[in-house]
């Protein structure tokens, strides 16, 4: 089996379908660009809501069958690359649908959605820092060395608490 990296590639996320679209209308839908691996169609939160269905049988309107999205993998990049030139926009069940290759999971501890400030991951500062002085900066502190010992030639008059009394 191989791994979800270098699955992805050849997966697609398709945006903005009906919440009534299904499996195997996705299946005819992605079929004649070459093999399918899975399709998967996520389930809408708690589908089986008892409030939820009790208000789809006095409004008339079935509960949806999906989040709106799903995820169709073909066996290789270029029938996935084939698919997105050819459905893009196209409509699905009355709706524009957006195909587009799928992304990686975000990490919750990188990029802007982290509980982590940007600046304290690994490898932010090294990607944007502006001139020479910050690098620096960024070289002696990874080295140990403070910016008071960086200031003063060999740290002199700097304590850890300050600058000494005399």
């Amino acid at each position: 089996m191989a791994s979800d990296t270098s699955r992805l590639p050849s997966t697609l996320h398709i945006g903005n379908l009906s919440p009534y679209t299904t499996q195997p209308t996705l299946h005819s839908l992605f079929l004649p660009f070459g093999p399918i691996v899975e399709i998967s169609l996520p389930a809408p939160p708690e589908p089986n809501n008892p409030h939820a269905i009790n208000a789809a049988r006095q409004t008339g309107v079935p509960q949806p069958l999906n989040r709106g999205f799903a995820y169709v993998e073909f066996e290789n990049e270029e029938d996935a690359k084939a698919a997105i030139d050819n459905l893009d926009y196209a409509t699905v069940d009355g709706k524009t649908v957006r195909v587009s290759k799928a992304k990686t999971k975000e990490v919750e501890t990188e990029g802007l959605g982290s509980k982590k400030a940007v600046w304290e991951q690994e490898g932010w500062l090294s990607k944007n820092v502006v001139g020479e002085e910050d690098k620096r900066a960024i070289e002696e502190e990874e080295k140990g060395v403070s910016l008071a010992e960086q200031a003063l030639p060999g740290g002199i008059g700097v304590t850890e608490a300050g600058p000494r009394i005399a």
